[in-house]
C-alpha cells in the first residue's frame, strides 16, 4: 500500500504527471518485480534496495539537486507461508486481528502536521509556510530519526517498522492509508482498530469508505490540525487461507 506524499512543486522533474507519480509507479513496478523474482528477504532490505534504484534513476535524470525529492509512505505485507512479515514506512497503517492482535502506526505525522497548522493559521507569512513543509520533508528523508518517510534521496535515512508472527488464529490483517485511518484518528467512528477490524471483516471496506466520506462531508465533523479536510483513502483487506498463508 503506496500513498504519495503531496507535490511541494506544481511542475514535475521527472517523466511523469508529477514527481510523486514518478515515484509511486516505481516502486510499484519494483515491488512486482521482487514478487515475480521470488524475493525471500525482509521487508526493510527490501525497500532500502529500491530506495538505491530510485537514486540512480533520479540522478540519470538529471533532477535538481536544490529540489526537494518526491516521498511517500507505504506498508507492505511478505506472505511467508506459515508466517508473514509487515513493514511500515512513514503514517501508514497496518492493522493485525486474532489471538495476537498487532498495530503498526504512528501518530508523529499526525502531531507535526497538527503544529504545522497551528502556526500557519496564527499568521505565519506565507513563505515561512512553504519553507516549513520543505523542511519538514527533508527532515524526515534524511534526518535519522525514529520515524521517516520513503524516498531516493542521497543523503536518505530509511527507519522502517516491522512486526512479524503466525497466520495461526489470524482473522485479516488490514493495510492503510493515512487518509483511511481518519476513521479513527479524525472522526472518532471507532475506538478502537479491534472494532474497525470486525466492521471490515463482516462488511467489507466499502462500507467503511462510506462512513469516512459521510463524515468528511459533515461540516460539524472538521478536525482543525488538518491541511486538508478529505484525504485519499486507500486500504487492502487480507485473509489467511485454511493452510495457513494469506
Amino acid at each position: 500500500m503506496i500513498d504519495g506524499a503531496t507535490d511541494l512543486y506544481a511542475d514535475a522533474a521527472l517523466p511523469a504527471a508529477s514527481d510523486v507519480q514518478w515515484l509511486v509507479d516505481t516502486i510499484a513496478e519494483r515491488l512486482r518485480q521482487a514478487g515475480a523474482d521470488g524475493y525471500s528477504g525482509g521487508g526493510a532490505a527490501l525497500l532500502d534496495e529500491i530506495a538505491r534504484y530510485i537514486c540512480d534513476q533520479m540522478a540519470a535524470l538529471d533532477f535538481p539537486s536544490d529540489r526537494v525529492p518526491p516521498a511517500c509512505s507505504l506498508v507492505l505485507a511478505a506472505d511467508r507461508g506459515e508466517s508473514y512479515e509487515i513493514t511500515r514506512i512513514g503514517d501508514a497503517t497496518a492493522v493485525v486481528a486474532g489471538a495476537d492482535s498487532m498495530v503498526l502506526g504512528t501518530d508523529f505525522f499526525d502531531r507535526r502536521e497538527a503544529r504545522a497548522v497551528a502556526a500557519e493559521r496564527a499568521g505565519a507569512a506565507a513563505e515561512r509556510v512553504t519553507a516549513g513543509k520543505h523542511w519538514r520533508r527533508l527532515e524526515t528523508m534524511t534526518s535519522g530519526g525514529l520515524e521517516s518517510i520513503f524516498s531516493g534521496h542521497p543523503n536518505r535515512a530509511l527507519r522502517p517498522h516491522t512486526i512479524a508472527g503466525s497466520w495461526e488464529d489470524i482473522s485479516g490483517v488490514l493495510l492503510c492509508t493515512d487518509g483511511f485511518a481518519r476513521l479513527i484518528t479524525d472522526y472518532r467512528l471507532y475506538g478502537k482498530w479491534s472494532e474497525v477490524m470486525v466492521d471490515a471483516l463482516d462488511k467489507g471496506l466499502a462500507c467503511l469508505e462510506k462512513m469516512l466520506r459521510e463524515a468528511e462531508a459533515d461540516p460539524t465533523s472538521a478536525r482543525p490540525g488538518r491541511f486538508k479536510r478529505a484525504d485519499d483513502a486507500a486500504a487492502l483487506l487480507l485473509t489467511p487461507t485454511m493452510g495457513g498463508s494469506a
